[in-house]
């Protein structure tokens, strides 16, 4: 009994230092990719789902925590708790484990491409992290790392497994979605800024001044994804149903009036909008994703 409690509280820290609830864009992405691409197999879905989800988020997440153990004493001091239980180096090893397991996932697509595009997100994952590079230190690069890592590059791989060539993959439809994502990724940098400040951390609410950050926040990566939808849609690489997406205009307007009474820093406010702001992307994104899917059936 007490072995298993042993063995327990350690599965425990380390789902905790994973952070599943991260692991949503990429096994979601690949997940309508897949089906968006006409795929059917529902082994190989699963797999990769899995594979996008506890294998490499998983794995990027333990790498971020083991290099951002000076930030972690500021921003999350409970994860220093996790890291020292079970020893900063087995966490390392953990990740590597995980990204080793991930290339082996790989090749049972039988599709060399998917396992380069997986070769191509564990470097990203690893060097956003890992110094001497730490891209999470330059702002504008790591939100866009992140972005491609965790939306694009998923769902631009699932095109490669039913044996469509790449070219004709969906590139309005992957851009746009990496597009929607950028705000939650830059809004999560919202909840602690000073502590973020304290270990010289890059973010738009450390670059300016809290109430300059939070302005040019909603005012710009709250409207992007509408610009962008309006770009992709005038070049033809996007279906036209997918106007349907400004149907969600007004909500962002309303998250952008709520975002902007948000002058100075406050603990419980600004982690309250930022969970409302970040379920009204996911409702965007997933929509983007759905219309491919939905529309071709209705009218055929």
């Amino acid at each position: 009994m007490i072995g298993r409690s042993v063995y327990g509280d350690s599965f425990l820290r380390y789902l905790n230092l994973m952070v599943p609830r991260t692991w949503l864009y990429a096994l979601l992405s690949f997940m309508f990719g897949y089906l968006i691409s006409g795929g059917q197999n529902v082994i190989l879905l699963t797999i990769g789902v899995l594979l996008f989800g506890p294998v490499l988020t998983g794995a990027t997440n333990l790498i971020n925590m083991y290099y951002d153990v000076r930030e972690d004493e500021i921003n999350k001091p409970t994860r220093k708790e996790h890291l020292s239980k079970l020893g900063n180096e087995n966490v390392r090893l953990s990740a590597f484990i995980l990204y080793f397991v991930g290339i082996c996932m790989s090749l049972a697509f039988s599709s060399p491409t998917f396992t380069l595009f997986i070769l191509t997100y564990i470097i990203i994952s690893y060097t956003y992290s890992a110094p001497p590079l730490r891209f999470k230190k330059r702002f504008l690069i790591s939100l866009f790392m992140l972005a491609y890592g965790s939306v694009f590059l998923p769902f631009i791989s699932a095109w490669t497994l039913e044996g469509k060539e790449i070219m004709h993959a969906p590139w309005g439809l992957a851009t746009m979605a990496t597009v929607i994502v950028l705000f939650p990724i830059a809004g999560k940098d919202i909840t602690d800024p000073r502590g973020d400040k304290k270990a010289g951390n890059s973010t738009i609410f450390t670059v300016l001044n809290f109430g300059e950050g939070v302005k040019l926040y909603c005012r710009l990566f709250l409207w992007l994804p509408y610009v962008v939808l309006a770009v992709l849609l005038l070049l033809n690489m996007i279906p036209p149903y997918m106007s349907a997406l400004f149907l969600f205009v007004p909500i962002t307007y309303m998250d952008m009036r709520n975002g902007l009474k948000i002058s100075s820093f406050d603990e419980s406010i600004t982690k309250k909008y930022f969970r409302s702001a970040f379920w009204h992307i996911m409702e965007l994104l997933t929509f983007s994703f759905l219309l491919p899917l939905i529309i071709p059936l209705i009218f055929g």
